[in-house]
């Protein structure tokens, strides 16, 4: 049987929380959404969705990669918001970040 996107997701909280997180940290907002049924795979789910990213590290550990989100105006890692349908592809992703430097 393959588990849900909600299913995942709690386990993944729920490990988070145990293994991870420090002990004021709660994802209270990320709970009661779950908890509420919203569907946090959409990104027009609000107050909050999912989103994936991953840190990009030179070969020597020296450099990261960051992305001028022009939209937030911040500098983030890169990724993007949850799309069910490369949920099970993450090899194919990970080699396109994989350039010489």
């Amino acid at each position: 049987m393959i588990a849900t996107f909600t299913a995942r997701l709690v386990e993944a909280v729920t490990r988070y929380r145990s293994e991870i997180a420090g002990p004021h940290e709660h994802l209270a907002l990320l709970r009661w959404q779950i908890a509420e049924g919203h569907t946090l795979d959409r990104r027009d789910t609000f107050p909050g969705h999912v989103t994936t990213s991953a840190y990009v590290l030179s070969p020597d550990h020296a450099r990261i990669l960051l992305i001028d989100h022009v939209v937030i105006g911040r500098w983030l890692q890169p990724g993007g918001h949850w799309e069910e349908r490369r949920a099970s592809t993450p090899r194919p992703r990970a080699r396109r970040w994989r350039r010489p430097v």
